[in-house]
C-alpha cells in the first residue's frame, strides 16, 4: 500500500486548437487528493486537495476557492482563492484574494493581499525573485538567497 504520489506532469490534459493557443495548464479536480509531491512543467490548477510539495517553479499555481493546500511551494507565482498553508518560495509575486487563507512563511519579490483575505505568517520580501528563472527552457538558473527587505506578520489582512 502506497502512502503517497510523486506526479509528474508535462503536458495538459486537454487538446489544444492551434500551435499558437496558451496551454491551459493541469487542473486537479475537485474530487482529488494527492499526498506527495507534485512537479509539474506547466501552470497548475488545484481544485482538491494536496498534502506535501508542489514544485511548479517558473509558472502559476493558482488554487481554487474551494482547494486546500498543506504543502510547501516553489512557483513563480501563486493565486490563492481558497487555503494555502505552508512555507511558499522563490516566486514573484503572491496573490491572496479576498476570501482567501494564506498560513505560513513567504519569500517573494510582492505580496498583494485583496480586502478580506487572510495572511499569518513571515513575510520576506526581495527586490529580485528568490530564483532566477529561464523560460527559455524552464529551468531554475541561479539561486538569490540575500534579502532585502523582511517583515513579520501575525495576521495581516486588509480591512
Amino acid at each position: 500500500m502506497s502512502t503517497g504520489a510523486i506526479i509528474l506532469a508535462s503536458t495538459s490534459f486537454g487538446t489544444e486548437t492551434s500551435e499558437t493557443a496558451p496551454s491551459p495548464g493541469v487542473v486537479l479536480a475537485k474530487s482529488v487528493r494527492v499526498t506527495g509531491e507534485i512537479y509539474c512543467n506547466e501552470p497548475l490548477t488545484i481544485e482538491g486537495e494536496v498534502n506535501g510539495s508542489i514544485d511548479v517553479t517558473g509558472h502559476l499555481l493558482t488554487i481554487a476557492p474551494r482547494g486546500n493546500v498543506r504543502a510547501s511551494v516553489r512557483a513563480r507565482e501563486i493565486d490563492v482563492l481558497g487555503s494555502l498553508q505552508g512555507n511558499v518560495e522563490g516566486t514573484e509575486k503572491i496573490y491572496v484574494r479576498t476570501g482567501a487563507r494564506f498560513v505560513g512563511d513567504i519569500r517573494a519579490r510582492g505580496i498583494v493581499i485583496e480586502d478580506g483575505g487572510l495572511v499569518c505568517g513571515k513575510v520576506e520580501l526581495s527586490r529580485q525573485g528568490i530564483f532566477s528563472f529561464d523560460s527559455r527552457n524552464g529551468t531554475t538558473v541561479q539561486p538569490i538567497t540575500q534579502m532585502s527587505r523582511t517583515s513579520s506578520t501575525g495576521i495581516a489582512s486588509k480591512s
